[in-house]
C-alpha cells in the first residue's frame, strides 16, 4: 500500500468488515463438513451403515452453532508526504582574444510537506445465527440415511468462486 487513493481507502474501510463477515460462511461450512464426517465415523456400524433406530435430526441439533453479536471497528492512518526539488543553473563565458572569463550561477530549492490522514468506521453486527440443521433445511438437504450424509458433506465442501470484491 505504498501508493493509494483516498477513494480506495474509504472503499476498503466500508467493504472489508462486511466482506469478512459474509466470507466466513465458507469456514462454517468446512467446519460442519468435518463435524458430519466425524459423526458418520462415530455412528456407523462395522458394515458402514447407520443404525436404523438413529434419529439424524437429533444429531444435527448437536452440531456447532454460531451466534454473532459484536462490534467491529476498522481504522487506518496514512502518512502523506510530498517532496519537490527545483535545480536551476546558468553558465556563461566571454572570450576577448587571449582573455577568457566564465562564470556560473545556480540554486537548488527543496521543499517537503507531510500530513497524516486518519479514517475509521464502526460496524455493529447482531442476530446473526448460523446452525447446520437450518442451513441444510434451507437447501432441501434431508439426512435420513448414510448416503445423505455424504451428499451433505459434498455440498458443504463445495468451493465458492471469488467475487470481484474479494479478488
Amino acid at each position: 500500500m505504498t501508493t493509494t487513493s483516498l477513494t480506495s481507502v474509504f472503499r476498503e474501510l466500508f467493504v472489508a468488515p462486511l466482506s469478512a463477515a459474509t466470507s466466513t460462511e465458507e469456514d462454517y461450512r468446512r467446519i460442519w463438513a468435518d463435524w458430519l464426517e466425524q459423526q458418520k465415523q462415530l455412528l456407523s456400524n462395522d458394515d458402514g451403515q447407520l443404525p436404523s433406530e438413529l434419529d439424524l435430526d437429533k444429531i444435527l441439533d448437536l452440531a456447532p452453532t454460531v451466534n454473532l453479536d459484536g462490534v467491529i471497528e476498522v481504522g487506518i492512518t496514512m502518512r502523506i508526504a510530498s517532496v519537490k526539488e527545483y535545480d536551476v543553473s546558468l553558465q556563461t563565458g566571454l572570450s576577448l582574444g587571449p582573455i577568457y572569463g566564465s562564470g556560473g550561477f545556480g540554486f537548488v530549492n527543496r521543499s517537503s510537506q507531510e500530513s497524516v490522514f486518519q479514517a475509521s468506521t464502526r460496524y455493529t453486527l447482531s442476530n446473526f445465527e448460523r446452525n447446520l440443521k437450518k442451513y441444510l433445511q434451507d437447501r432441501n438437504i434431508q439426512l435420513t440415511k448414510i448416503e445423505d450424509m455424504d451428499t451433505a458433506v459434498k455440498s458443504l465442501r463445495k468451493p465458492l468462486k471469488k467475487t470481484a470484491i474479494e479478488e
